[in-house]
């Protein structure tokens, strides 16, 4: 993921801090890398395989290509100018001079390597074939908005968060404990991917008016305005009927009950039309639904799911 839905209500942190770095690497995104490894662990904790070392390698993985990838926005926006002076999200840290372009660059390799290094681990104890995701998950990274051909500006932005951040980092953290794919993993990661993709729909949204005139061509500027608003509510419903396939009917209705009035606090803004700051809202809200929704579902897996996750026999 790559986009913030903070607004900043103090002033700006000075030139290099610690506030700049934090303010580049936008924690509050930052659920769209951690909950698909706790929705993924939950399956190991079902299975009782639950390793604490692979879990935080996994964690580590995960958090370090977001974070990469949202250091490499950054600079790569500012350098081809789709951020500009009337973008109504949160400043970008290279467009206003708080941290130079070589330092974030160094930041974001620096993230990829820990990244790097810990896929690698746990490659090297579950199997080498995690390096085929793994690995391109890191290039795409650097391609989000990066190279002759970025995938954000080529209107594939949403097909790597619902696979990277998404199917991958919740199959693949189960992978790594369980030793083996599960198929509940892979519909489990398909709705957290699908919920990431609207926090992207959202942001998309709101920057059509800047991002088209700089040849940012987003699937929001591909489709145009009102059919990726109806998309975005269409992707949120979407990671609720993909939960109900491998959960409980009590615990689906327990989802629907503690996950479904902030899925109608995001979605009926986005469907009336909502813009510019009122969509800021929406990203912090699909970030918190995006928590709570990984949470109950975790919760699910481990409590009222049937024990069947363990490694095949």
């Amino acid at each position: 993921m790559t986009e913030d839905g903070d607004l900043p209500a103090k002033p700006l942190p000075a030139p290099g801090s610690v506030g700049a770095w934090v303010l580049g690497i936008r924690p509050k995104t930052l659920t769209a890398s951690t909950m698909p490894v706790v929705v993924g662990s939950s399956f190991a904790v079902n299975g009782h395989l639950f390793s604490w070392e692979r879990a935080a390698a996994a964690l580590v993985v995960g958090v370090g290509i977001q974070i990469g990838t949202n250091l490499v926005n950054d600079v790569a926006d500012h350098l081809r100018g789709a951020d500009t002076r009337e973008r109504l999200g949160p400043p970008r840290v290279t467009n206003v001079g708080l941290l130079s372009p070589r330092a974030v660059i160094i930041g974001a390799a620096t993230a990829f390597g820990l990244a790097g290094v810990c896929g690698l681990w746990l490659a090297s104890i579950s199997s080498w074939w995690v390096l085929v995701p793994g690995g391109a998950a890191l290039l795409c990274g650097v391609v989000y908005t990066a190279g002759p051909a970025p995938i954000a500006y080529l209107g594939f932005g949403e097909a790597f968060v619902l696979g990277f951040f998404g199917v991958f980092a919740t199959a693949g953290t189960a992978f790594v404990m369980l030793e083996r794919w599960s198929s509940e993993a892979v519909v489990a990661g398909l709705a957290m991917g699908l919920l990431a993709v609207g926090l992207l729909e959202a942001n998309n949204i709101r920057d059509i008016p800047t991002d088209e005139p700089t040849g940012k061509r987003t699937l929001a500027v591909r489709m145009g305005e009102r059919p990726t608003r109806v998309m975005y509510a269409v992707v949120i419903a979407a990671a609720f009927v993909c939960a109900a396939f491998i959960l409980p009917r009590p615990a689906t209705v327990a989802l629907v009950v503690l996950c479904g009035p902030i899925a109608l606090l995001v979605i009926r803004p986005v469907l009336r039309g909502a813009e510019g700051r009122e969509l800021v809202k929406v990203l912090q809200m699909n970030s918190l639904l995006e928590l709570v929704f990984g949470v109950v579902l975790s919760v699910a897996i481990v409590a009222v799911t049937p024990h069947v996750m363990g490694p095949v026999k």
